[in-house]
């Protein structure tokens, strides 16, 4: 009997023991907007030479940036984030955080031109495994607000301005909308299932729900046939709605678009980078529509398209107009030199390239080739036509009839 004491005592002890071991991973758990913040030491860091990272200081606002080196937009708003970190010292704490370990980033850090160039110096805590979990995402940049030992706010790294900033310092609460990496919005219908073939539902951007693209799949919640838009633009929405009407075969550049409506900026962001979030999310568009029986998908599109148009009041539709085109002409022969510059496999891939460069008129390609060559780099249609002498091929700048997707306001 003292032998069973002693193990059970031994198996208490063991059990207390693991606990013991691994408090924070019974603790942590997500983070929302207005909970307070656990107290939080890390030692992990890099460029806090000076011991001066609090996170758990109140009298600064604390930004927390989850980004990794392979997150290109993480980078490119470095130089942003610096300028208001030394603009707003009294104010403002900006702390990148990732999962990726001291050796990677001090090596990044070490020979990346952009970063050298920039001089960026903001604090990192690497290899982390806790605040991840406090602040879960599935994308990034991501970032989390916390003043007063409160998180105020979780947004795409485009809401760090300046503006937003001295909102929070100066009324101690910020409103910003919600960047949720998780659909959590139960599909719920207005009626009883079997009381409707179709329905559909209409609104601005949905604070707190990820942004999804145009998709139509069976709902396993509802037993319905589900189109599903949420939290995109006017423009690549319809853009998306008929590509499953009309596949094209070029790529939409601004000299494909007609607008003949009173504000385009309310369908397209033509602003700089780092500003799309904060556009969407006053211009952004949701849309759900139920329906009872599936369709083929170019059909399910049309009637979507009906939607849009009744609820927007618009009309959206491919139509022919006269525009600058450069045209591929000739007849391919190949050569034996030797070039450098840029394989082109064929004639449609070289129209590709000059429209994705959105720099030169819509090109047109008349010859069909599908014979690879090599494209030097040119910085004129003369030099272009130089190049592509050798094979046979020439680019011709004239008006042609071309399709313009419209988008027309009714009046």
């Amino acid at each position: 009997m003292k032998k069973y004491k002693f193990l059970l005592i031994l198996l208490i002890c063991l059990i207390g023991r693991t606990y013991a071991q691994h408090p924070q991973q019974s603790l942590v758990q997500e983070l929302k907007v207005g909970d307070m913040v656990p107290q939080f030491n890390a030692t992990n860091r890099l460029f806090d030479t000076d011991n001066k990272l609090d996170l758990n200081n109140d009298t600064r606002i604390l930004i927390l940036d989850f980004f990794d080196t392979y997150c290109t937009a993480c980078i490119a708003a470095l130089p942003k984030l610096k300028k208001l970190q030394e603009e707003h010292l009294d104010k403002l704490q900006i702390v990148l955080v990732t999962w990726q370990n001291k050796e990677t980033i001090t090596r990044f850090w070490d020979t990346n031109k952009f970063i050298k160039e920039h001089q960026i110096d903001l604090p990192i805590l690497y290899g982390d495994t806790i605040l991840n979990k406090y602040f879960p995402h599935k994308s990034i940049p991501h970032a989390a607000w916390i003043y007063k030992g409160v998180v105020q706010a979780v947004t795409y790294s485009d809401f760090i301005i300046e503006r937003n900033i001295t909102d929070l310092f100066t009324d101690g609460h910020i409103h910003l909308p919600l960047k949720n990496d998780f659909e959590s919005h139960a599909n719920e219908l207005e009626h009883d299932k079997k009381s409707f073939l179709s329905q559909i539902t209409y609104s601005g951007f949905q604070d707190g729900r990820p942004p999804s693209s145009y998709t139509y799949k069976l709902d396993s919640l509802s037993g319905y046939y589900k189109t599903s838009i949420v939290n995109q633009p006017i423009f690549s929405t319809y853009v998306a709605v008929w590509s499953k009407i009309k596949t094209p075969q070029f790529i939409i550049s601004p000299h494909r678009i007609e607008w003949d409506v009173a504000d385009s900026t309310l369908y397209k962001n033509f602003g700089d980078s780092g500003t799309g979030r904060i556009w969407l999310s006053k211009n952004g568009i949701c849309y759900e529509r139920f329906d009872k029986e599936k369709v083929l998908d170019s059909i399910q599109a049309k009637r979507v398209l009906a939607d849009l148009n009744n609820l927007l009041n618009l009309e959206v539709f491919w139509a022919k107009r006269k525009r600058k085109t450069w045209v591929i002409k000739g007849k391919y022969r190949p050569v034996n030199v030797k070039l450098e510059g840029q394989e082109i496999e064929g004639t449609g891939v070289l129209a590709f390239v000059l429209d994705f460069a959105g720099k030169y008129p819509i090109t047109i390609d008349q010859v069909n080739s599908k014979n690879k060559f090599i494209l030097p780099s040119f910085n004129s249609l003369k030099e272009l036509n130089q190049k592509l002498k050798m094979y046979g091929l020439k680019v011709v700048e004239r008006k042609s009839w071309v399709d313009v997707l419209v988008f027309k306001e009714n009046k």
